[in-house]
């Protein structure tokens, strides 16, 4: 089977596989349970879960301020590489 995770030319993570471990790390350190967060948010578990796993390439610049915001972090910080929540 092939993974729909993409990475660049060169290797690097994708944006939405950088979006998707940012959102997971800043959930857990909030202490945060997927259904919590997708509750917050208005999303289903299966959705967040998806996310997380940077299977969704097609992220809206809503939902992505939509996790951001039910988390309480700046949507760059999602976005960018190396973050520490």
């Amino acid at each position: 089977m092939t993974s729909t995770r993409k990475t660049s030319r060169r290797g690097s993570p994708s944006l939405s596989q950088v979006f998707g471990a940012n959102l997971q790390r800043a959930r857990k350190k909030r202490r945060l349970s997927i259904d919590e967060l997708a509750r917050r948010c208005g999303y289903t578990p299966e959705y967040v879960q998806a996310v997380e796993r940077g299977m969704d390439p097609e992220l809206s610049l809503a939902e992505a301020e939509t996790f951001a915001e039910a988390l309480g972090v700046h949507i760059a910080d999602l976005m960018k590489r190396n973050v520490r929540f």
